[in-house]
């Protein structure tokens, strides 16, 4: 039976993740809709994006360091690697904010 009402917000996240990373709208929800199941969703695409993630943070620290170390960074960022750390920063500042919730 099909889901009726709005999309799971873990479904959303990932729609928006994908369609960030230059892949049509047009093979997303088709494929969060048909291939991966909620179960997929949460086992493997989330995890890969934690991943995706994670390396970005890191190198989000590494510019920090340099910009605060030596007054700028080892080399200037193209649009999208600046758009890509940015999304990291925010995606590990809500999931700590999450977390945080989930310990209180």
């Amino acid at each position: 039976m099909a889901h009726s009402g709005p999309p799971p917000p873990l479904s959303v996240f990932l729609f928006g993740y994908l369609a960030r990373r230059t892949i049509s709208n047009a093979h997303i929800k088709p494929f969060l809709d048909d291939a991966a199941t909620y179960s997929h969703q949460l086992n493997v695409l989330l995890p890969l994006v934690a991943e995706w993630s994670r390396v970005a943070l890191n190198r989000l620290r590494r510019l920090r360091n340099d910009i605060a170390h030596r007054g700028k960074p080892e080399a200037l960022l193209t649009p999208a690697e600046a758009a890509e750390v940015l999304c990291a920063a925010l995606f590990g500042f809500r999931y700590v904010g999450f977390l945080q919730s989930r310990i209180a």
